[in-house]
């Protein structure tokens, strides 16, 4: 049995069912499944539709989404799924506005990157999370580039690959490395402030902008960066990398419990002491990142 498979504390009473109905070698062969579907379908064209927040939407996006959807819907057909991409036939595109703490939700971010695969890289990763109401309790994810495999949660370890991530790297004042994403929902203005701000904190050279969640979230758990702030973020593939994150030992501005699902946010996740340093009530950075 596989490192990831095994429960790292015993979950509530209210959550024991859903864990123990999370099948996580079904889940990593999806994955396994999916990035096979898109090196065999590389760099198509993009759809001429956009998004909600104005993204040209892959091709792949839509089958990956439509693949994980149905599946996900044959191994549990009373949980509700819910994919960044509008696929009206397979799954939802919205979370609810109420959502019962009893909900039992999957969550699909098909191609994270998908921009980057476009441009000819393959380094992007496909998501999957599950939460129970809303909160997030597993995480999982592979990237298309060399396989690697991210999987964790609330009531399991966090591995790469089987083996245990070790947890946050420790803090040196004079080695800070910070991932860092911008996105389209803040003014150029707040931009300007946000990136004055981190050259506050670290030199550009130690600052680095991956493109994707996922891959920032990988350098995290790599011990490579010590916080990645981001000013757009989304919950289709935020969800599943707070399950991990936080498990691994990182910490976050997001409450689940309180925010709004439904829009972009901007969000981080960063070691405990870079967020006591750099990131404390009232700092001119942490206003930055304010919802």
């Amino acid at each position: 049995m596989a490192s990831a498979d095994l429960p790292s504390a015993l979950p509530q009473p209210a959550e024991a069912s859903a864990v123990a109905a999370i099948d996580l070698e079904y889940i990593e062969l999806l994955h396994s499944m999916a990035n096979g579907m898109i090196n065999e379908l590389y760099r198509p064209q993009p759809l001429e539709a956009k998004n909600a927040h104005g993204e040209v939407v892959n091709e792949l996006d839509i089958v990956v989404q439509k693949y994980f959807a149905r599946m996900l819907r044959e191994k549990y057909p009373s949980h509700l799924i819910v994919g960044e991409e509008e696929t009206p036939d397979v799954c939802d595109h919205k979370f609810p506005s109420s959502i019962p703490v009893d909900a039992d939700i999957w969550t699909i971010d098909p191609v994270d990157g998908s921009k980057i695969l476009q441009s000819g890289s393959a380094m992007c990763s496909t998501v999957i999370g599950f939460q129970r109401g809303r909160i997030p309790i597993f995480g999982s994810a592979r990237k298309v580039a060399d396989d690697m495999y991210i999987v964790g949660g609330r009531h399991w370890p966090v591995t790469i690959n089987g083996k245990l991530v070790p947890g946050p790297r420790p803090y040196d004042p004079n080695n800070i490395e910070i991932a860092y994403g911008l996105g389209k929902r803040k003014s150029d203005e707040d931009k300007q402030h946000f990136m004055k701000q981190l050259g506050l904190v670290t030199s550009a050279d130690k600052m680095l902008r991956p493109g994707h969640l996922s891959y920032s979230c990988t350098l995290l758990l790599q011990g490579e960066k010590d916080a990645y702030l981001s000013l757009k973020e989304e919950w289709y593939k935020f969800g599943p990398w707070y399950a991990i994150m936080t498990k691994a030992g990182f910490v976050t501005n997001i409450d689940p419990e309180t925010l709004n699902i439904n829009d972009a946010f901007s969000a981080w996740f960063a070691t405990p002491e870079f967020a006591a340093r750099h990131l404390q009530d009232g700092s001119e950075l942490a206003m930055c990142m304010q919802n």
